[in-house]
Order: structure tokens, then C-alpha cells, then sequence
């Protein structure tokens, strides 16, 4: 027996973890059976993920999409799932971070191999996405900055030669 279950994720995200898992738009996730985005949400639901002991969570009208995924009987026998804001909000962190971590990764690799512009990345990662409607290439940019910054990885200009 399965019970369908969904936790609130921004709409940008929800879209990023169904494409990143192989799935249609509004198809229920496997806990069981997913990649990378089912197994760190069955770990945080059955508690098996450490959380940061904060007491300060207060969901976003942000959160206005439903991310759907099932949960097996054998999952509810072993003991409690737990959804909290909690849990929401760091869920959410998580996508987001690794949505800027994937679209890190594809800048450092297309610059180097391909001599491609960052701006350019960014709107291909957006299309293939299918985030581009939700998401400004801007805030992208700005958020891949911070993230480089934060990593010590030096900034990108059309003056930079590549050795």
C-alpha cells in the first residue's frame, strides 16, 4: 500500500527536482526507487538526517507549489514521518543549493572546454530546466556569484584568458 504524500516547494524548484529525477510535470516521486531528491527527502522524513537547531522556521507564501512523492507501507511501519517547517524549509535549501552547485559545475566546464560565456550557460541551464518563465536570469547570475565568491572560485570576465 502506498500514500501519496507532498511537501511545499517553491515553483522553480519543484520543477528543477522532476526534471533532476526523470519525471513528468505533476508525477508522484518514488522514495523508494529515485535518484539523488528521494533519497535526501526519505532520509530527512524518517528523521535520519541531523537538522540545524533552529526554532525560527516560518514558511514563505513562496512555497506555493506541491512537490508529491509516495510513501510505502513499510516506510510508515518502521516509525513516525515527520513533515515540519522545519523540514520544508531546509528541503527547499537544498534544492536550491543544488541547483546552484549543478549550474556552478556546468559554467566551470563550459568555460574551460568551450570557451562559453557565462550569461550564455545560464539561459541553456534555465531551458533545460524548463525554469525560465520562473526564474530571471539575473537572480541566477547573482546567486552563482555569491556561491563562487563563498568558494573562493575567482570572478568571470570577458578579460579573463584561460590557461
Amino acid at each position: 500500500m502506498n500514500i501519496v504524500a507532498s511537501i511545499p516547494v517553491k515553483d522553480h524548484l519543484k520543477t528543477f527536482a522532476l526534471i533532476l529525477e526523470n519525471c513528468e510535470e505533476d508525477e508522484v516521486l518514488d522514495l523508494k526507487n529515485g535518484g539523488v531528491i528521494c533519497y535526501v527527502l526519505r532520509m530527512m522524513l524518517e528523521g535520519k538526517m541531523k537538522m540545524p537547531d533552529r526554532k525560527d522556521y516560518r514558511l514563505s507564501p513562496e512555497y506555493g507549489a506541491s512537490l508529491q512523492f509516495k510513501i510505502n507501507s513499510s516506510m510508515l511501519d518502521r516509525g513516525e514521518i515527520s513533515i515540519s517547517s522545519q523540514n520544508i524549509i531546509v528541503f527547499n535549501q537544498f534544492l536550491h543549493k543544488l541547483l546552484n552547485e549543478l549550474l556552478l559545475d556546468r559554467i566551470l566546464v563550459a568555460r574551460e572546454k568551450y570557451l562559453s560565456k557565462e550569461i550564455d550557460v545560464i539561459h541553456d541551464f534555465l531551458t533545460d530546466f524548463e525554469i525560465e518563465e520562473q526564474l530571471e536570469s539575473d537572480t541566477l547570475k547573482k546567486s552563482n556569484y555569491r556561491l563562487r565568491k563563498a568558494k573562493k572560485i575567482p570572478g568571470f570576465t570577458e578579460r579573463c584568458v584561460l590557461l
